[in-house]
C-alpha cells in the first residue's frame, strides 16, 4: 500500500506568521522581479536546462535571494539558510558553544569584509561549485552591486556560455582557486574542470550558477567557508524526501508494523522540532495550535507516540541496516554537514 496519511494541505503551504514569530519581510524590487520570470522563460525556450520547464517556472524565485545585497544600510552581515537547513541540529554544539563563536568569529568576518570588497562566503557540495542553501552576505552600504547584478541578469544567456556569456564554467574558473574569507587557498580549483556548460551545474541557469559567476568571476567578491568551525548546520540535500514532507506524508501507523527506520527518522525531526506527541509535548505552547502546520505537525507527532516506542524500535535495528548514512537511525539521517566559518 502507498502513503495514504497525507497532512500537508494549502493551508500548510502558506505562509503563517505565527510560525514565525518576529519575521522582517523583505520584499524584492519590481526590476528584480521582472528580470528574473524573463530569465526563467528564456531558458525554457532555450530548451536546454538544468532541470525541467516545471522546476525552471518556479525556481526563478531562487534568484530573489539577490536582494539581501540590497540590505547594506541595515545589516552588516546576513545569514541565509534554505527552509532545509537545520541550523542547530540535536547531535551538534549547544547554542552557548555557538554564541561564543559567532561573538569571538563574526566581527572579525565582517571587519575582513569591509576591507577587503569580500561579499560572500558559501560552500560547494558535489552536484555544485556553489551551492545557494547556507551563505553569508555582507552587503555593500550603496546599491552599486545590486544594480551590477540586475546588468548581469538582464544580459545575454545561453546553456554553454551562461550569464552575459562569457564563458563556459570549466573556461571561466579554470585557474581559479578556492580561498577562504581571508585570502588562503584550501583547494587549487573551483572543481569545474567537468562542466562544459551551465546547466551541468545544479541550478547553473537559476541562483547558483548566477551567483557563482558574479562572485567568483565578474566581481571577485566570494570566498568559501573552511570547515573550521564549531557551529555544524545539517542540509537535509541528500534524503529522499525533505524532513518536511517525511513527517507529515506516510503510510498508516498501526501497532506491531510501526517500527521502521522511516518512523524513527520521522519521529526524530519531529522531536527535534519540539514536538513529541500528545502526552508528552510540554516544550509546545498550551492551547489551541496557532498556525495550519502547528496543527499538522502535532497530530503526526500525536500519531507516532501513540503507535511507536522509540527505545525498543532503535534497539532492534542494527546500524547497518541503515541505508547509507554516517548517523545511527535514532538521530536522523540523510543530511550532509556543513560549518558556518
Amino acid at each position: 500500500a502507498g502513503r495514504s496519511v497525507c497532512l500537508l494541505s494549502e493551508a500548510t503551504e502558506v505562509f503563517d506568521a505565527a510560525d514565525c514569530e518576529g519575521a522582517v519581510f523583505v520584499q524584492p524590487t519590481r526590476r528584480l522581479r521582472v528580470l528574473s520570470r524573463r530569465h526563467a522563460l528564456r531558458v525554457i525556450e532555450g530548451g536546454v536546462m538544468s532541470y525541467n520547464p516545471a522546476y525552471i517556472r518556479r525556481g526563478y524565485v531562487f534568484l530573489w535571494k539577490w536582494e539581501l545585497w540590497r540590505l547594506g544600510g541595515r545589516y552588516d552581515a546576513i545569514l541565509h539558510a534554505d527552509l532545509d537547513i537545520d541550523l542547530l541540529p540535536s547531535n551538534g554544539a549547544g547554542p552557548v558553544a555557538i554564541a561564543e563563536e559567532w561573538v569571538g568569529r563574526l566581527p572579525a568576518l565582517v571587519a575582513r569584509a569591509n576591507s577587503s570588497g569580500l561579499r560572500m562566503l558559501g560552500y560547494s557540495d558535489s552536484t555544485t561549485p556553489w551551492n545557494g542553501g547556507m551563505f553569508w552576505a555582507f552587503p555593500p552600504p550603496s546599491d552599486e552591486l545590486y544594480r551590477k547584478g540586475l546588468e548581469v541578469l538582464a544580459g545575454a544567456w545561453n546553456a554553454t556560455h551562461g550569464w552575459e556569456r562569457a564563458g563556459t564554467p570549466r573556461a571561466l574558473f579554470a585557474h581559479k582557486p578556492r580561498r577562504n574569507a581571508y585570502g588562503h587557498v584550501i583547494l587549487p580549483e573551483l572543481r569545474t574542470s567537468s562542466h562544459a556548460d551551465w546547466t551541468q551545474i545544479d541550478s547553473g541557469d537559476l541562483d547558483q550558477g548566477f551567483f557563482l559567476y558574479l562572485f567568483h568571476f565578474k566581481q571577485s567578491a566570494g570566498a568559501y567557508m573552511d570547515r573550521r568551525s564549531r557551529h555544524s548546520p545539517g542540509h537535509y540535500v541528500r534524503a529522499p524526501r525533505k524532513p518536511w514532507l517525511r513527517a507529515l506524508s506516510y503510510a498508516p501507523l498501526r501497532d506491531g508494523t510501526a517500527c521502521s527506520h522511516e518512523n524513527l527518522i520521522r519521529q526524530a525531526y519531529l522531536s527535534h522540532a519540539g514536538f513529541r506527541g500528545s502526552s508528552e509535548n510540554a516544550s509546545m505552547p498550551v492551547g489551541v495550535p496557532r498556525s495550519a502546520c502547528e496543527r499538522a505537525f502535532m497530530a503526526a507527532a500525536s500519531d507516532l507516540a501513540l503507535h511507536l516506542d522509540r527505545a525498543t524500535c532503535c534497539a532492534s535495528i542494527p546500524r547497518e541496516k541503515v541505508h547509507g548514512h554516517a548517523e545511527a537511525p535514532c538521530p536522523g539521517g540523510g543530511c550532509d554537514r556543513l560549518t558556518l566559518f
